[in-house]
């Protein structure tokens, strides 16, 4: 059975930014090659897909190699636009 890692919002930060604003990119990009080369799945919490998502679609992160990704990012991006919505309202 492969193992998994579960990726944080700085990781997926550093691994997205590779115009050089992030000094670590190029590490990110190697641990995230190594993890799919060796078979690992990536896992990320609705939390940092939220926190992510909030500067930048996730839908932009290189080859997703993560468990059941499209319900994942389905879901959590409907969630998003409630609370987007939710905030709108209260603004309005």
């Amino acid at each position: 059975m492969a193992e998994g890692v579960l990726l944080d919002t700085s990781f997926l930060i550093t691994l997205a930014k590779a115009d050089g604003t992030r000094p670590n990119h190029e590490a990110a990009r190697r641990y995230f090659d190594l993890f799919a080369a060796d078979g690992h799945l990536m896992y990320l919490s609705t939390i940092v897909a939220s926190e992510f998502h909030l500067r930048q679609p996730l839908a932009e992160l290189p080859e997703w190699r993560l468990s059941n990704t499209e319900d994942f990012l389905t879901e959590t991006l409907a969630a998003l636009r409630v609370r987007q919505g939710r905030e709108e309202h209260a603004a309005a």
